[in-house]
């Protein structure tokens, strides 16, 4: 007698997906009035026949709101005897309503930016799973900044996540918040595997204070780079196996944090 309904997005669904047991024969989808209503339940799709463990429904939410995540939709069950057997609550989502969407962090600034739904009643940012901040959202709101100097690990960590929270203090979407930093760009020119040394260029008023050469992802060498250069040279001779293999250049800023989102690959000959 079981139902297993799949998450229904209100803006965006059109269809209902539904798995059920054998023992269901028929089912109805219903909506209860709000706590306290005095309103009656209202019938949203009459009772359709099952003839497989798995059925899609045309269905779209009448009398469409703002809210209506927060709708009570329910899918009823009955038996080969037209017995209600069982009930399961829809789960509904609401992707557009919930969104969040930080734009790129420069680390060498203070605030994070980025757009939240209308339904985001709260913000959370966390690394590695510690909470950093919290963001109270005002409604209605589409814009929102989050202070992050001093409160985050400055390098290109995958572990910053921000989330969106509604009325209800339910977590409702979670997404990555991707790092970056000014003056960390390298360009690397063909390397001759007959030369005695590997040469780079960096950009103007760069902030790289040592770049890391890997082969086949081994550190062979540590360069480190003086202050206001902008060209370095790294003794590889005898390093680099074959011109097939992978030589990796991996920029280190003067916090000590390695930037793998700006590693260059030098082309060998």
């Amino acid at each position: 007698y079981t139902i297993t309904p799949a998450a229904y997005d209100v803006q965006q669904d059109t269809h209902l997906q539904v798995n059920v047991g054998a023992l269901i024969k028929q089912v109805r989808v219903v909506e209860y009035p709000t706590e306290g209503s005095n309103e009656a339940m209202t019938v949203l799709q009459d009772k359709v026949p099952i003839d497989q463990g798995s059925m899609q429904l045309d269905f779209q939410l009448p009398n469409r709101t703002k809210e209506d995540v927060y709708r009570a939709i329910w899918i009823e069950g009955y038996d080969a005897e037209n017995n209600l057997a069982t009930t399961q609550k829809l789960p509904l989502q609401d992707a557009a309503g919930f969104l969040v969407a930080p734009n790129l962090y420069n680390v060498d600034t203070v605030s994070l930016r980025g757009t939240v739904g209308p339904l985001v009643n709260r913000l959370r940012l966390s690394e590695d799973g510690i909470i950093k901040r919290l963001l109270a959202i005002s409604n209605p709101a589409v814009e929102f900044v989050m202070s992050l100097k001093g409160h985050v690990t400055p390098s290109d960590n995958q572990g910053i996540q921000l989330s969106s929270y509604d009325k209800f203090d339910t977590l409702r979407q979670t997404t990555n918040v991707k790092c970056v930093k000014s003056g960390m760009g390298m360009t690397i020119p063909t390397y001759d595997l007959s030369q005695s040394y590997l040469t780079g260029t960096l950009e103007a008023n760069h902030a790289i204070a040592k770049v890391h050469i890997q082969v086949n992802g081994k550190t062979v060498n540590v360069l480190s780079i003086p202050p206001g250069t902008q060209t370095f040279r790294a003794a590889m001779a005898g390093k680099i196996p074959t011109a097939l293999a992978t030589v990796t250049l991996l920029p280190e800023d003067i916090n000590g944090y390695i930037w793998h989102t700006y590693q260059a690959t030098a082309p060998l000959v």
